[in-house]
């Protein structure tokens, strides 16, 4: 126990925070076909994968890396959709759906209060006590047409993105091809659509206006690491947003789902015509409208929704596709997930200073053999000598609180002094 102590100034104490990187690589074949028995579409059916986990109640998917049921699995992400009760997919006065023909909404309540209560979270409330819902441009004020209206969200597991996802520093490529069948390979042809997404120049250009922190807008582009300047980051081309601390990616379901060569506004149907597969480029004019999930749901009894062949487009499994299938539809056109995560190492430096006339007595009790210094060696006249190995970080009150050990002794008299440089990482 410490008989001599000594208080630390401000002059003493420094903080410094550090952050540690990695690159997180989720790859398609994990998330969209690992595990279907011989690499076979058949083999296992959508959403009943080894690494797929599903649920009961039908709200959101969990994705693994091995088979969720084996102790080497890891959680990557959650997946769900969401759907904005004030936007066009809704439950209208006659119980169908208001754009378009009135088909039923499937779990519409589940979909609503989804993105509900994801908003709630990462968007927060106006002045009048209504949760906002999210916005293209991640504003607050923006007009109805520049909202979400539908959403998938990806919510990354605190194991990947660990204290929050770099900025700047997230893609995602996904196939946009009219009639993809899952799972697809090899990836890289011609009628893959491909669709690049990312959070380019956010590393200097992110908002900070949502109660979850830190945001950032996605964008899209039809070829990789293809720089998106200020000229090019215009309403068609913001595609969701991304949540760095809260780890949470929210994908506009229409708009990002189009073929990124298309300039789309929104990518819902005109409203005017409620013609199907028509959206509107940023001047106004309709354009045709290559949906990422047409083709996901096959073989599906679409009562008069859809082609000949069953197929669903994303509006049209918005309307009657459970949260399950559109889960399971956007899985398996994943080639790739990519991203940093961010370790934040917070630092305390203690500088322990020791004069040449301070310590340079031992409180260890063998110091002494009776009343006299063991390592003068019998002779009064030579000079007091200790030897430090402890280090004690002491409360107010003389109460310890940290402990520091040193490699080696180091010699302390009236001769010398040092700086012994403690650090405390949380």
């Amino acid at each position: 126990m410490a008989t001599t102590f000594k208080r630390l100034t401000p002059d003493d104490v420094s903080t410094t925070k550090t952050r540690l990187h990695e690159i997180i690589p989720c790859t398609g074949s994990i998330v969209s076909g690992t595990y279907n028995a011989g690499g076979l579409a058949s083999a296992v059916a959508l959403g009943s994968e080894y690494n797929i986990k599903t649920y009961g109640h039908g709200m959101f998917q969990s994705v693994y890396d091995y088979p969720y049921l084996s102790s080497s699995a890891n959680h990557l992400f959650d997946m769900t959709v969401g759907l904005w009760s004030g936007g066009d997919f809704k439950t209208g006065s006659s119980g169908g759906y208001v754009v378009g023909s009135m088909q039923p909404l499937t779990q519409s309540e589940d979909k609503h209060n989804i993105y509900s209560q994801m908003s709630q979270m990462l968007v927060g409330h106006d002045h009048t006590g209504n949760i906002k819902p999210f916005d293209h441009s991640g504003a607050i004020t923006s007009s109805q047409g520049e909202k979400i209206h539908s959403a998938l969200f990806l919510n990354f597991s605190r194991l990947l993105m660990k204290d929050e996802i770099e900025k700047g520093s997230f893609t995602m490529v996904v196939g946009t091809s009219s009639f993809f069948t899952p799972p697809k390979g090899p990836w890289g042809t011609a009628d893959d659509a491909l669709v690049y997404i990312s959070d380019v120049g956010a590393k200097t250009d992110f908002k900070s206006n949502s109660p979850a922190g830190e945001y950032g807008i996605l964008y899209r582009s039809d070829s990789a690491n293809t720089a998106v300047n200020s000229d090019d980051k215009i309403q068609h081309n913001r595609v969701g947003l991304i949540y760095y601390q809260a780890g949470i990616v929210v994908l506009e379901g229409s708009s990002s789902m189009a073929t990124a060569s298309i300039p789309l506004f929104q990518g819902r149907k005109n409203p005017t015509t409620s013609a199907q597969g028509e959206g509107f480029n940023a001047a106004g004019d309709a354009g045709y409208m290559v949906p990422l999930l047409t083709a996901s749901i096959s073989g599906v009894s679409s009562s008069g929704m859809g082609n000949s062949s069953g197929y669903w487009d994303w509006e049209q499994l918005m309307v009657s596709g459970t949260v399950d299938q559109a889960c399971n539809a956007l899985r398996h056109r994943i080639r790739n997930i990519e991203f940093k995560n961010t370790t934040e190492l917070n630092s305390t430096v203690y500088f322990c200073r020791a004069g040449h006339n301070e310590f340079n007595y031992s409180s260890n009790p063998s110091y002494l053999s009776g009343s006299e210094i063991r390592v003068k060696n019998g002779n009064p006249a030579n000079h007091p000598v200790a030897y430090a190995t402890t280090v004690g970080l002491y409360s107010d009150d003389n109460e310890l609180m940290a402990v520091a050990k040193l490699s080696e002794p180091l010699k302390k008299d009236d001769t010398t002094d040092f700086t012994i440089r403690v650090r405390l990482d949380y």
